[in-house]
C-alpha cells in the first residue's frame, strides 16, 4: 500500500534530517569498518514479521506490510543493520522504523547526552522527553526517549531506544509525523518488546510471542528461508547470498553474492494472474516485463515440468542468457501460479559453470513451496 502523495512529499523532504540523526556518526562513530549486509530469518504470523537479524546477533519485529528500504551499512549510512517504512492503521499515515549498530564504545547515558547536546537541541522547535529505564531481553541496560521538531512545515516525532548488548551498543528509532504519534505506538511497543539477543544461526526468533506464533522454519543447514508477504510462496537459498533491497510493487525479494567475475542472484518476482489466461501466456507476459528488456537475452530452453516440495505444482522452467554489467549472465527461471498471482523464481549465475549453477537451481526450486 502506498501512502498518499502529501505524506511522500514529507517523507522526501525529511530524510536528510532523519537519516543524520539515526547513523549518529557525526559525534559517536568512534572506530572504522562498514557493517556488511544483515542476514534475516524471517517468519510472519498475524500482520507481523519475527526477524531474527543472525549477523547482529538480534531480534525484531515488525509489521509484515512494511518495505526494507535499507539493508546492512551504505557510505551514506555505514551504521545501519535494517531500515523499513509504511504506512500506519487506516492507511494516512506512515512511519520509518530504523535499527542501527553505532561503532563506539559509550554507553547508553552518554551518547544521549551527546545527541541532545550536539544535534537534537539545533533542530527548529525541539522538544526532548527525560529518558528512562526500560527491559529489553539479554540487555546490559536500555534507555527510551522521545522527541520532536519541524522540519519540513511539519512536526515529527522520533521515539529513540538505546540498549547494550554485550560490548555493543544498538539504537532502534521510530520516526513519524507526531499527528500519526498514536497509530504508530502499537508498532513502537511491539518492536521494543522483541528485541532480543540472539547469536545462534538459523534458530527460531527467541521471543516469546514470536515463539508462540511463527512458523518454524523448513530450510536445511547452510540454507535461508523466504517467504512472500502475501504468503502465496516460500524458497530455501545459499545462506552465503545476502538479502538487499528491492525497488518495484513486483520485484519481491534478492538475495545475492556479488564479486568481480562471480554473480550468484536469486530473485522473485510476481504479475497478476488471469482467470482465462494460460500458464505459458502469463509466464510470457512477465518474461516480457523483467527479462526481455535485458541486453542480448537469448532464451536457451523451455520446458514444462512440476517443482517445488510436496510433489510440487505446474510450472514452465526457461533457461536464458543476457549481459549486465559487460558480464554474460546464465539465467534459470521457473514461472508457477499461486492463488491470483504468477511468481517467477530466478537464478542468475557469472562464474560457477553450468553444472554448478543447475545444482544451486535444484536446491532452490526443489524447496519451492506456494499457496493454491
Amino acid at each position: 500500500m502506498k501512502a498518499n502523495n502529501s505524506k511522500d512529499v514529507k517523507r522526501r523532504s525529511i530524510s536528510p534530517k532523519i537519516t543524520a540523526a539515526l547513523a549518529l556518526a557525526f559525534c559517536i562513530s568512534l572506530q572504522g569498518g562498514t557493517i556488511m549486509p544483515t542476514q534475516a530469518s524471517e517468519r510472519e504470523a498475524n500482520g507481523w514479521t519475527y526477524a531474527n537479524l543472525e549477523d547482529a546477533g538480534l531480534t525484531l519485529t515488525y509489521p509484515s506490510s512494511w518495505k526494507k528500504t535499507m539493508i546492512g551499512g551504505q557510505p551514506n549510512e555505514p551504521d545501519n543493520i535494517l531500515k523499513l517504512s509504511g504506512t500506519l492503521s487506516g492507511g494516512n499515515g506512515w512511519g520509518e522504523l530504523a535499527l542501527s549498530n553505532p561503532k563506539s564504545e559509550l554507553s547508553p547515558p552518554l551518547m544521549l547526552k551527546i545527541m541532545e547536546e550536539t544535534y537534537w537541541s539545533k533542530l527548529p522547535e525541539f522538544k526532548g522527553s527525560p529518558e528512562k529505564s526500560v527491559q529489553v531481553a539479554g540487555a546490559k541496560a536500555a534507555l527510551e526517549k522521545e522527541i520532536s521538531f519541524r522540519q519540513a512545515g511539519a512536526i515529527f516525532s522520533q521515539r529513540y531506544l538505546l540498549f547494550q548488548m554485550g560490548p555493543n551498543v544498538y539504537t532502534l528509532t521510530l520516526t513519524c509525523p507526531t499527528s500519526d504519534y498514536q497509530a504508530a505506538s502499537s508498532i513502537w511497543n511491539t518492536a521494543v518488546r522483541s528485541i532480543s539477543a540472539n547469536t545462534g544461526r538459523n534458530s527460531s526468533v527467541s521471543s516469546s510471542k514470536a515463539a508462540s506464533t511463527a512458523t518454524k522454519s523448513t530450510a536445511p543447514v547452510g540454507e535461508h528461508s523466504w517467504h512472500s508477504a502475501d504468503g502465496g510462496i516460500s524458497l530455501s537459498y545459499p545462506a552465503n547470498l545476502k538479502e538487499v533491497v528491492v525497488e518495484g510493487e513486483g520485484h519481491l525479494f534478492k538475495a545475492a553474492s556479488e564479486q568481480p567475475g562471480r554473480v550468484i542472484a536469486v530473485e522473485v518476482f510476481r504479475g497478476e494472474s488471469g482467470p482465462n489466461a494460460s500458464l505459458a501466456d502469463l509466464s510470457a507476459q512477465l518474461e516480457e516485463k523483467y527479462f526481455l528488456t535485458q541486453k542480448n537475452y537469448q532464451k536457451v530452453g523451455e520446458e514444462s515440468c512440476s517443482v517445488g516440495s510436496g510433489g510440487g505444482g505446474p510450472a514452465i522452467v526457461r533457461e536464458s542468457t543476457f549481459e549486465a554489467n559487460g558480464v554474460k549472465i546464465h539465467h534459470l527461471s521457473a514461472y508457477i501460479l499461486s492463488d491470483k498471482y504468477l511468481y517467477a523464481v530466478c537464478l542468475s549465475t557469472a562464474g560457477p559453470n553450468s553444472n554448478e549453477a543447475h545444482q544451486i537451481w535444484s536446491r532452490i526450486s526443489s524447496s519451492l513451496s506456494v499457496k493454491h
